[in-house]
C-alpha cells in the first residue's frame, strides 16, 4: 500500500506502531500486511515509511557516497518525521505522511490530514529507535535478520535498478551495514523491541519474542 493511503473504520487509538530493522530485512512487506489486517478488521489506518523522510542529496551525501556516518547522521529527517508525523498524529492535529520524493528528489508539498482519535499509524524504516524518535511509538517490531543477508538481499533488489552489482554491494558493505552496526551498538533496536521476528526465512517468518 503506498505511502498516502488510508484505510477507515473504528480502532482503539491514536496509537504509533514502528517496524524497524536492517536494510532489505522485509519491514515494508510485514508493515503493508499490518496494515491491511488492521484495515481488514475496519480500524482507520495509516502508513508511512522513513524513506519518504530522507534529506537531499546535498545533506544526505555531504560525508561522502559511501560514509556509514553520511547515512546515519545526515540520511533521514528525523526531527521532520516527529514534528510533522508523530507528534501531531498522536495529538489529533494535522499530520504529514511524506516530506520527500527521493525518485524525483524534490520535497513534496500537500494537505496535512487529521485522523480520529480512534486510528492507527504504521511506520516502516530503518533507525525508527534511534533516541529521537523511540518515545513516539505506542509499540515497536523490529524485522530481524543477520548482517550478511541484509547485504545480500539489499544486492539484489537494488541492482535491478541501477544496472551495478558492484557499486551496489560496495554501498552495502561500506555504508548500510557499517551504520546498522553503530545503531545495533547505541540504540539497541532488537532488546527495545516489543515485538521481534525472525525474518531469515522470508517465507517462514518467525516471532521470536511478543
Amino acid at each position: 500500500m503506498a505511502a498516502t493511503d488510508r484505510r477507515r473504520g473504528r480502532g482503539l487509538g491514536p496509537i504509533r506502531i514502528a517496524v524497524d530493522g536492517r536494510d532489505a530485512a522485509g519491514k515494508t512487506t510485514f508493515a503493508d500486511r499490518l496494515g491491511a489486517e488492521l484495515a481488514a478488521r475496519g480500524i482507520e489506518t495509516y502508513q508511512a515509511s522513513i524513506d519518504d523522510w530522507q534529506h537531499s542529496p546535498e545533506i544526505r551525501y555531504r560525508r561522502g557516497r559511501f560514509s556509514p556516518e553520511g547515512y546515519y547522521f545526515d540520511g533521514f529527517d528525523f526531527e521532520g518525521v516527529r514534528r510533522r508525523l508523530l507528534q501531531p498524529f498522536a495529538a489529533g492535529t494535522g499530520f504529514e505522511l511524506r516530506a520527500y520524493d527521493i525518485e524525483r528528489e524534490q520535497e513534496i508539498e500537500g494537505d496535512a490530514i487529521v485522523a480520529s482519535p480512534g486510528a492507527i499509524l504504521v511506520v516502516d524504516g530503518v533507525f525508527l529507535l534511534r533516541v529521537e524518535l523511540r518515545e513516539c511509538f505506542e509499540l515497536s517490531v523490529y524485522v530481524r535478520v543477520r548482517r550478511q543477508t541484509s547485504i545480500d538481499r539489499g544486492v539484489a533488489r537494488d541492482e535491478p535498478r541501477s544496472g551495478d552489482a558492484v557499486r551496489e554491494r560496495r554501498l552495502y558493505e561500506q555504508r548500510y551495514a557499517p551504520a546498522q552496526d553503530r545503531y545495533h551498538e547505541e540504540a539497541s533496536p532488537e532488546d527495545r523491541a516489543d515485538v521481534v521476528i525472525d525474518n531469515e526465512d522470508i517465507e517462514n517468518p518467525v516471532i521470536v519474542r511478543d
